[in-house]
Parts: C-alpha cells; structure tokens; sequence
C-alpha cells in the first residue's frame, strides 16, 4: 500500500456550458496590452470578472472554487478572488516560467485552445528536494517527476497552489491560445479557539 502524504492538487474540470454570446464577446474584445518579454497579450484590466456582462460566469467560477475549498482544502475560510484577467498567446508567443505573487490559489479557464495544448508545473520533487543528485531514472513515476505536463482543451478549468511554478510552451499554430486567470486568497476567522494569541482576521 502506498501513502500519498501531502501531495500537491492540481485539479481539471470540465466547465459544463459553453460561454454566452455577451461573454464571449466581452472576453475576446476586452483591450489589451503587449507583454514584450512572453510575446504574449494581457488584458489592460485586472478585475475583468468584476464586469456586470461576466456576473453569471463570476458565480459559477466561485462555486467551483468553493467546492475546491470544501473537498481539497477542508476548510472553513473561504476563496476570494482577488485578480482575474485574460490572456492572449497568437502565434510564436508563450509564457516563460512563473508563480504568482500574493495569491493562494489560481485557476486558468481555456476559452480558446488550439489542438494539442498544455500548461506545465514545475516543483522540486519531495523525496529528494534537500538533495542535488543527478539520477539515471529508469522510468517516471508520480514520485520523481520534477515537472509535469497537463493537457488542455476548451472549457476546461485547472485550479492550482498559486506558488508552483508553471508555464506554457510556444504556440506554433494560427489559433489563438486565450485564457481566463483567476487567483484568490483565503478570507475568514482564523486561529479562534487557538490559546495562543493568533487569532486573525482576513476580510
């Protein structure tokens, strides 16, 4: 019998309708800046799901991390989102490796996916971060991976610790890659029964 003690979750789900025509039309219309540095476009607006033209998608999203928060996390507290924004990636453009700072939790919704595509995440693997061995593996397993690769298609949601690294290979097609980003903090009552004086409120 083996133990997974402490994994990370990275959880994909399958958003279950497809964007209403005001939504789509919003995202995909939404201005945007250049971002030299990953030949890659963001949105000029940061609280794009703020919009009254997203609120129906806003809701849903939240349930989503909600039950993230109750069947992964098994807290109390709650998932906030806190930033949100899209991403465009035309041909030839990427996104090099990244966290993101000042969040808990992200989540990328692929709105537009060209054939093929993936996010990567990076982490030092558990049973041997304290080390620098350079192993001759005979095959990869969930236990040694120092990086792995998720496919993704349209409609699809994957939720994430927001400090592990990650990023996106180059993309060589004319489709446009266009990602919803969400990151959320947790919000709450914590360390109430605690002896110590700890207690903390996040609002």
């Amino acid at each position: 019998m083996i133990y997974n003690y402490q994994p990370i979750p990275i959880v994909k789900i399958k958003f279950n309708r497809s964007l209403l025509p005001e939504e789509k039309n919003f995202l995909f219309s939404c201005p945007m800046q250049y971002i030299e540095e990953n030949n890659n476009y963001f949105s000029n607006d940061y609280s794009i799901l703020s919009n009254s033209s997203l609120k129906l998608l806003r809701l849903e999203i939240e349930k989503i991390l909600d039950q993230y928060r109750q069947d992964i996390l098994g807290i109390s507290q709650n998932l906030k989102i806190t930033q949100s924004w899209v991403t465009k990636t035309t041909k030839n453009g990427w996104h090099s490796v990244h966290d993101h700072p000042n969040s808990m939790f992200s989540c990328v919704m692929y709105l537009q996916t060209p054939p093929h595509s993936s996010i990567r995440f990076e982490n030092k693997n558990s049973i041997f971060k304290n080390f620098n061995f350079k192993f001759n593996h005979t095959k990869q397993t969930e236990y040694n991976m120092d990086n792995f690769e998720l496919n993704v298609d349209n409609m699809d949601i994957v939720i994430f610790p927001s400090w592990i690294n990650h990023s996106v290979d180059v993309n060589t097609t004319n489709i446009d890659r266009v990602v919803l980003g969400i990151n959320a903090f947790v919000f709450g009552e914590f360390g109430e029964n605690a002896a110590y004086p700890m207690q903390l409120t996040l609002q």
